[in-house]
């Protein structure tokens, strides 16, 4: 009968014990998770989140144009002032940079509205550039900048504006008599670019962090979609042969800030 009382007792005095833990180690549990909550901490975020940056810049590029001569020498024949090798003009570049290397984005440069029409003997010409790429880069870190080289691919416009010299408007009846005076030739080709960038962060407190970089590459056409037209209501409604290349393949340096 009293070893059975003890065993009892004994039984008893471990389960209260047990009891006691399981309270405690819940109270505890409790106490972090609340921790957790209060504080608005997601466990393991670092891991589970990748870290992005995204940029939106604007900026200044310079083209040198690598395949004018033909069509300079063709102006000059027919009395056009000659197109300069070199154009100064803007880009708009929007950039993300996910976790420690990737780089996608897309940037446009044109010199729409920089570009100035060249008089000639008789008449000027003025030709103006758009480029629209997709782009691909490999961040590396060098101290406080990054070197990224990268590629890209898209589209490119070229478009030759041919005018009568000092001619600023014409009346109505002038556009009918005229209409060979003035014309529009463009050419679209498909796009690729190399290129190498140094970028460097600038946090600047509670505005963020800023991106400055500056790219150099090169952009090339490998070939162009169908032969160069005069641009009207419709799109090259009117093809034009054995034009010269209107491309506007080249060197470009790109300084953006944003």
């Amino acid at each position: 009968m009293i070893p059975r009382l003890l065993l009892f007792v004994l039984l008893g005095t471990l389960t209260l014990q047990a009891q006691e833990d399981i309270e405690k180690y819940l109270l505890t549990d409790s106490l972090q998770i609340q921790f957790l909550v209060d504080n608005n901490t997601p466990i393991d975020s670092s891991q589970k989140e990748p870290k992005v940056r995204a940029f939106t810049s604007l900026g200044l590029t310079s083209r040198q144009f690598g395949k004018l001569s033909d069509m300079n020498s063709t102006l000059l024949t027919h009395g056009y002032g000659e197109i300069p090798q070199s154009s100064l003009g803007w880009t708009y570049d929007v950039r993300v940079d996910i976790k420690d290397h990737l780089t996608v984005g897309f940037n446009y440069h044109s010199n729409l509205f920089l570009s100035k029409f060249q008089q000639g003997a008789s008449h000027s010409s003025k030709f103006t550039y758009f480029s629209f790429l997709i782009n691909l880069g490999y961040r590396q870190n060098l101290g406080p900048l990054y070197i990224i080289p990268g590629v890209g691919l898209g589209i490119s416009q070229s478009i030759l504006s041919l005018k009568p010299n000092d001619m600023e408007s014409l009346t109505w009846d002038d556009l009918f008599a005229n209409n060979d005076l003035v014309a529009a030739v463009s050419q679209t080709d498909f796009a690729l670019s190399t290129d190498v960038s140094l970028a460097k962060y600038i946090t600047r407190g509670e505005k963020g962090t800023k991106l400055l970089s500056l790219k150099v590459g090169m952009i090339f056409h490998p070939f162009s979609f169908g032969d160069p037209g005069i641009s009207g209501a419709e799109f090259s409604f009117v093809k034009v042969t054995e034009a010269p290349s209107l491309s506007n393949s080249g060197v470009f340096l790109v300084l953006t800030w944003g």
